[in-house]
């Protein structure tokens, strides 16, 4: 199987090795961008939050090395795993920021809104499945808390 210009042979089930790298990989479900759910490949041993984080936070602003399209596959991606296994991880972090001046930097507002807060504001972008990414963090009471602030320095 080959995407994004890779040749993914199968091992078992969801798990594949990268047939140059010899690198294992877990084909899950990723980001809906408005045509359909996608999928993808997680590169394992799975990246933590912190490192997650940092593949949207660093979009568009460094690593001339890799392609426009690899950064953005990183970048749905990694929005998509945390969306997925790191929500609370996600609310602390964003917690954290709104005391700060981290949205000011408009790169980074633009990078966030691929996390599609606002489902008004999300349009065809999607989240997980057919559920926006608000409503997957309506299930944690600190979005309340903090969704409105967030959503204001995000879109605004």
């Amino acid at each position: 199987m080959i995407y994004d210009d890779i040749e993914f042979v199968q091992i078992s089930g969801n798990l594949y090795k990268e047939s140059i790298s010899g690198l294992t990989y877990r084909k899950r479900l990723l980001y809906n961008c408005g045509w359909g759910q996608e999928e993808g490949y997680e590169l394992l041993p799975a990246l933590s939050f912190d490192e997650l984080i940092s593949i949207v936070i660093a979009y568009n602003t460094d690593n001339e090395l890799i392609s426009e399209r690899k950064k953005f596959s990183n970048l749905l991606g990694a929005v998509a795993v945390i969306m997925q296994d790191y929500q609370k991880e996600l609310l602390c972090f964003l917690l954290d920021k709104i005391q700060t001046s981290f949205f000011d930097n408009q790169q980074i507002k633009e990078n966030f809104q691929w996390f599609c807060f606002d489902e008004k504001l999300a349009g065809p972008k999607g989240g997980i499945g057919r559920k926006s990414y608000e409503q997957v963090l309506k299930q944690y009471p600190k979005w309340l808390e903090i969704s409105s602030k967030v959503k204001e320095w995000v879109y605004k």
